[in-house]
């Protein structure tokens, strides 16, 4: 499986005609933003961001930030050719789809109270996700006039 992700730094996002989120630690919902390139004040500025979530349809990039421990964590995701998901975005306003990417993982054991070795699965391979990417929002539907 090809990698389609990479880490990068917030200054070196590429430009591009973004539409997505991004969500202040004071705000009660997200930001929500339609076209244009992503400004990148808003991630030196306090009330800091707690996620951020954008996608360019000319590239087919999808770009994630997360505050982690004080620290902003970005990646670049490229989501061309994926298959996504619709989800109804309650505190965006609008719903959105999203490329979830899922792989192998195997059962964990753990041991009770009484020291017996647990496991759910019986040690089985299950599929469990491994990363998911905003690819954008979706249009609503017209409606019919009567």
């Amino acid at each position: 499986m090809e990698k389609r992700y990479k880490i990068i730094d917030i200054e070196n996002i590429p430009s591009g005609n973004y539409q997505g989120y991004y969500w202040k630690s004071n705000m009660t919902k997200p930001k929500v933003q339609l076209s244009g390139d992503i400004d990148k004040a808003v991630f030196e500025q306090l009330p800091f961001v707690l996620e951020a979530n954008f996608y360019d349809s000319d590239t087919e990039t999808s770009i994630q930030i997360k505050n982690v421990d004080g620290k902003y964590l970005a990646a670049e995701i490229n989501v061309k050719d994926c298959e996504t998901k619709e989800y109804i975005g309650h505190d965006i306003g609008k719903n959105f789809l999203l490329v979830e990417a899922w792989g192998n993982s195997q059962d964990e054991t753990y041991f009770d109270d009484d020291g017996n070795e647990v496991s759910f699965l019986e040690g089985m391979t299950t599929k469990a996700p491994i990363w998911s990417a905003f690819k954008g929002f979706v249009e609503p539907k017209n409606k019919k006039n009567d």
